[in-house]
């Protein structure tokens, strides 16, 4: 008798649902951990292919084998899904076509604009340029500007003290001693001279605030590495960015930095895991597809 009324399920759910996959899981009372269980296919996957979001499964060669795996657990036909998901690889490929040519019209256009762009950026490097000699230029002049006027400065104030001297004495002194006290006085040539030993640099600054976060946050992160042991479909998450998806072939090795981890393997038999120097063993068995969250 339940043979009879599993099939019967079966033909209902293949001639009324029409591939409709939450549907039919729905009839059945079942839960998308339910299938996870059933399948060992991860819920996010389970969930794209149930509202037909391709772009987010992995490679097709993955996809088909989730949709025939799904279908067949909860006994219906997957060949409607099967078609939905073949229309939209055809779809990706026309749309790269397409692209293909466009690019290759607006290719003079762009080549084009890539020559003025370069001639702009030249030019504005040489006006940039200009402007900086310019400006060292003026700061040097008034520089010197000002090291003139002091020295005329104190030439005046010497001349002074030295007539106040020649009044005071009631003669003039003879000329070799003139020369001698002007000589004596030291005179400012305008060149850089060294700082004392153990004086502080004007541009020293304080330790930086956000750098010291930055460090800290970094030592908090958590090192990931992937090696594979033959060909394996990874899906990664890195704390809150968007995921990646990654086909490892026999003998590759990536490595991450992040917080957190979330990974979906499509062949847990197929990869060895190590977090922060310690290896996670029994990931599952060959073929198996695996949902994680580390740390």
């Amino acid at each position: 008798m339940y043979v009879c009324d599993r099939l019967m399920t079966t033909e209902q759910n293949t001639d009324t649902l029409e591939g409709d996959l939450k549907t039919a899981r729905e009839s059945l009372g079942l839960t998308l951990k339910d299938l996870f269980e059933r399948t060992r296919i991860s819920v996010v996957n389970l969930e794209a292919i149930e509202k037909n979001d391709f772009h987010l499964l992995p490679v097709p060669i993955y996809t088909r084998n989730f949709i025939k795996t799904y279908a067949d657990a909860l006994g219906v036909d997957g060949k409607p899904v099967l078609q939905r998901y073949e229309d939209f690889l055809q779809s990706l490929q026309v749309k790269a076509r397409a692209q293909a040519v466009q690019q290759s019209e607006q290719a003079p256009l762009a080549m084009k604009l890539h020559r003025y762009k370069t001639f702009l950026w030249i030019a504005c490097i040489v006006v940039v340029f200009a402007a900086v000699s310019f400006f060292v230029t003026l700061v040097n002049k008034a520089g010197e500007d000002e090291v003139l006027k002091t020295e005329t400065a104190a030439d005046t104030t010497a001349g002074q003290a030295t007539a106040q001297q020649v009044h005071d004495a009631g003669s003039l002194p003879p000329f070799g001693d003139v020369q001698d006290i002007l000589s004596s006085r030291p005179i400012f040539d305008g060149k850089d001279r060294q700082a004392p030993a153990g004086a502080i640099p004007a541009d020293a600054q304080a330790p930086n605030p956000e750098r010291t976060q930055a460090a800290v946050a970094e030592e908090e992160q958590s090192s990931l590495v992937i090696r594979a042991g033959e060909e394996t479909w990874i899906r990664i998450q890195t704390d809150d960015k968007e995921p990646f998806q990654v086909l490892l072939k026999e003998g590759e090795t990536v490595s991450y930095k992040a917080a957190r981890f979330n990974i979906d393997v499509g062949n847990a038999g197929g990869i060895r895991l190590q977090l922060n120097g310690k290896n996670i063993d029994n990931l599952g068995r060959r073929g198996e597809v695996i949902h994680l969250r580390l740390p």
